[in-house]
């Protein structure tokens, strides 16, 4: 069975892709605008798993559409 691993955030893809931005994100969590930020410019390559599923479900995609996977 594979072992994955997060390679990179795709947060500021996912947010093109669904045509939303991180004030979007921002108003409906308790996340900051810099923090967000922080993900989208690689100084944060993870979440932690409560922040990307309260991400991943404002935004309304699957938690995985978050990052980059590598899988060995």
């Amino acid at each position: 069975m594979p072992v994955y691993r997060v390679l990179k955030c795709r947060l500021g893809d996912v947010l093109k892709e669904y045509d939303m931005t991180i004030s979007d994100i921002a108003e409906n969590t308790n996340l900051s605008e810099s923090r967000l930020n922080d993900y989208i410019d690689g100084i944060k390559t993870t979440m932690t798993m409560n922040v990307a599923m309260t991400v991943a479900k404002t935004i309304g995609c699957h938690i995985e559409d978050l990052f980059v996977w590598e899988d060995s």
